[in-house]
């Protein structure tokens, strides 16, 4: 779904989740499911009550990162005299405590850490869209259904925080709008990266120290389904519990990525 914010203001009403639902069916040929449906009527709702406090915007919700099947929860375009993306990643976890830079505790179970996710899908974007060269992008991450959290990492909002929120959206998005930049970005084609193996000699001192975080900044970060298996593997190794995995996908998946991350993590740690 994309349009301005005005128009989004207008559509919105409870039923537009279901509509929402319709789009992702006509795209992926498949259900939502209850529980993408239900984080829609939560995370929708508290990003309308922003939306009613900025001047017009352009609106992405669902938006699928390149490379790979994850999605964005919304991103905002604006900014006519630097056009600039806002991507938001919307938590309704009840509970959050941050383990480390790549995983968090949310809700008794652990996940990936949000602030790595929104800084992945920036560097995906950024490296990967042809045209938006000369757009701004920023992240945040919006914790909407916990209140007051004790927060160890910049770009996570608290739900309570909303005039936080909206200074720095309009920060980053102020002034005005042009209708041309949400249309470029929209449309925009896949391109392919920079070599990979260029990145990894860029940055292989810091993949050696576990700070993957320089990579994903790049455009080379791991996906969630990626960074799982990465994380358990490296645990092990810590741990000394021996073991054997299989990395299975089709090209492009990533498996030859997460190889080079595990061999240069692996060598630092003297394994």
């Amino acid at each position: 779904y994309y349009n301005n914010t005005k128009s989004f203001l207008e559509e919105y009403n409870k039923d537009f989740p279901d509509a929402l639902a319709n789009k992702y069916r006509e795209l992926f040929h498949v259900s939502p499911g209850l529980y993408l449906y239900n984080s829609w009527k939560s995370s929708i709702a508290y990003l309308y009550n922003l939306i009613k406090a900025l001047n017009s915007k352009g609106i992405v919700l669902e938006y699928i990162i390149p490379a790979g099947g994850e999605r964005a929860d919304a991103i905002f375009v604006g900014n006519t005299v630097s056009p600039s993306l806002m991507i938001i990643e919307m938590k309704g976890w009840r509970t959050m405590e941050i383990v480390d830079d790549y995983s968090v505790i949310a809700d008794n179970k652990k996940e990936v850490n949000p602030a790595y996710q929104v800084l992945n899908y920036s560097g995906k974007i950024k490296y990967s869209i042809e045209g938006i060269e000369n757009f701004n992008i920023n992240s945040m991450v919006i914790l909407y259904n916990i209140l007051n959290h004790n927060k160890s990492m910049d770009g996570i909002y608290s739900g309570n925080e909303q005039e936080l929120i909206i200074k720095e959206l309009k920060k980053n998005l102020d002034p005005g709008f042009d209708p041309h930049s949400l249309a470029t970005f929209v449309n925009a084609r896949y391109r392919q990266n920079i070599n990979l193996f260029e990145a990894v000699r860029k940055y292989h001192l810091d993949i050696k120290n576990g700070a993957m975080k320089a990579l994903a900044s790049e455009g080379y970060g791991l996906y969630s389904e990626q960074l799982e298996p990465y994380l358990e593997i490296i645990n092990d190794l810590l741990t000394g519990t021996p073991g054997n995995y299989i990395i299975h996908g089709g090209p492009g998946s990533g498996k030859s990525l997460i190889a080079l991350n595990l061999l240069l993590r692996s060598s630092a740690m003297g394994k």
